[in-house]
C-alpha cells in the first residue's frame, strides 16, 4: 500500500511543477504584452513632443 501511495505523491509533484511552469509562462506573456503596449504609447508621446520641439525651433 505504501508503494502505491508513494507513486501517487510523485505524480502530484510532477503535476504541480507543470502547473507552476504554465503559470510562469502566462505571467511572462502578460508582462511582455503589457510592456509592449506601454512602450508603444510612450513612443507616441515622445514623437509628439519631438514634433513640438522641432516646430518651435523651426519658428525661430
Amino acid at each position: 500500500m505504501t508503494r502505491r501511495s508513494s507513486g501517487l505523491r510523485q505524480r502530484q509533484k510532477g503535476v504541480s511543477a507543470i502547473e507552476y511552469g504554465l503559470l510562469a509562462a502566462l505571467i511572462a506573456l502578460v508582462a511582455i504584452v503589457g510592456i509592449g503596449a506601454l512602450g508603444s504609447a510612450n513612443g507616441a508621446g515622445w514623437d509628439a513632443w519631438v514634433a513640438q520641439v522641432v516646430a518651435v525651433i523651426a519658428g525661430l
